[in-house]
């Protein structure tokens, strides 16, 4: 009997654990697209604000909706823009500055050169255009000694 108990109570513990964590994770996660279509106040002030802008068709080629998208903020707002601008952004993110991308919308056309990243730092896997063998170029000694490994071409 006892032992019965205890299965049943570690099992409902465990099932509510469950339904308490997906409700605290879909609480602090902002999803910006599902205010697309509705209206500028709407977007910029759903999730407490600050973290989601409006954009029309006309101002995003990501945006398909007649109406407007409801987009997250983030480095790219800074697309097209210059390095200067970029890393400075809204004084919130960690952006950094890539002068040789170019971003192709789903509508077949190009924006300008130059896009502006997010600078991944600390436990996160890339750190941005600061971190790859490229830093190494012309530098065989170096690019060895940090794990990369080296092929010579023209340009060294």
């Amino acid at each position: 009997m006892v032992k019965g108990f205890r299965l049943f109570l570690l099992g409902f513990v465990l099932v509510v654990g469950v339904f308490l964590s997906f409700g605290i994770v879909s609480a602090d996660f902002a999803n910006c697209w599902d205010f697309s279509g509705t209206t500028s106040a709407t977007c910029t002030a759903s999730n407490g604000g600050g973290v989601c802008q409006w954009k029309t068709s006309a101002d995003d080629g990501w945006c398909y909706d007649a109406v407007g998208c409801c987009m997250d903020i983030g480095c790219w707002d800074y697309d097209g823009t210059n390095q200067a601008a970029c890393e400075t952004n809204n004084g919130l993110m960690n952006c950094t500055w890539d002068p040789y991308m170019t971003m192709w919308y789903p509508n077949g056309t190009a924006g300008p050169a130059g896009m502006c990243m997010m600078e991944w730092t600390g436990d996160m896997v890339w750190g941005g255009m600061t971190d790859g063998p490229w830093v190494y170029n012309g530098d065989k000694a170096a690019c060895g000694l940090n794990n990369y490994i080296w092929k010579a071409n023209d340009a060294n």
